[in-house]
């Protein structure tokens, strides 16, 4: 169990969103997912900090977002499940209506089909309610200093007191063994439908 130094966070706010996509889009630059979204690699960078702003803004109206610390290390965005069920109404009100035209419509699709893969996924192996980390990324620059555990230890310790299942996915196996020291296990390997992209769905129990 994480200890209280090792479990404080800090709540992202709005007025942090720009410097906390920027950040984002660092970390995921050279991720397989973010690679699909946008394969050509000139404008990924500038176009996941547009997608990272928007579900920045969407996590905190439908959900919590947190950094490992005021510098903005690390972000995590953690949704109750019945969020990300809603559908359109609540996306267009964070501004997803704007996302073909800001990050493109390939992007756009790609990263579409892509939620709607795992959404699947999720429906499959995980019971009503559970928690779901749609995101955690870490600046390159501040790698291997414990921010993604301090994110993930505030919440885990908060779930196994609600007794509550929670999950992720990625797209990166070198990411496997990390989050299974954290309880987390595979529940399914896939491809995204169409391509030769892997994923993983990880789940961790109540």
């Amino acid at each position: 169990m994480p200890n209280e130094q090792a479990i404080r966070v800090h709540d992202l706010s709005v007025s942090e969103i720009p410097a906390a996509s920027q950040m984002l889009a660092r970390a995921f630059r050279n991720d397989p997912i973010a690679s699909y979204f946008l394969p050509t690699g000139a404008k990924r960078e500038l176009l996941l900090g547009r997608f990272q702003r928007w579900l920045l803004r969407y996590g905190r109206a439908c959900g919590e977002v947190y950094a490992s610390s005021p510098k903005l290390e690390g972000v995590a965005v953690w949704l109750p499940a019945e969020e990300t069920h809603r559908g359109w109404l609540q996306m267009a009100r964070t501004g997803a209506l704007l996302l073909p035209f800001s990050v493109g419509p390939r992007f756009f699709l790609r990263a579409l089909r892509y939620s709607d893969h795992i959404g699947r996924l999720r429906q499959q192996h995980l019971p009503l309610p559970h928690c779901y980390l749609q995101m955690l990324g870490v600046d390159p620059d501040c790698q291997r200093q414990g921010h993604a555990t301090r994110l993930l230890g505030s919440m885990l310790e908060r779930l196994d007191r609600e007794k509550m299942a929670c999950c992720l996915d990625t797209g990166n196996r070198a990411n496997l063994g990390f989050y299974e020291r954290f309880g987390f296990r595979v529940a399914e390997e896939s491809h995204v439908p169409g391509t030769n992209v892997e994923c993983w769905l990880m789940v961790r129990g109540a």
